[in-house]
């Protein structure tokens, strides 16, 4: 899963899209409800 945390703020202040796409990307892990919700936090 990504790291948010590794984001630089000022690469996510000017980005217009974040691509996120579980389960199978790429291991087959799949996402917890979780994260889901933290990501939507840090939109």
């Amino acid at each position: 899963m990504p790291d948010l945390d590794a984001i630089d703020p000022a690469v996510a202040q000017r980005a217009r899209m974040i691509w996120i796409n579980y389960p199978n990307n790429p291991t087959a892990a799949s996402a917890p409800q979780e994260f889901y919700t933290r990501l939507v936090d840090w939109a």
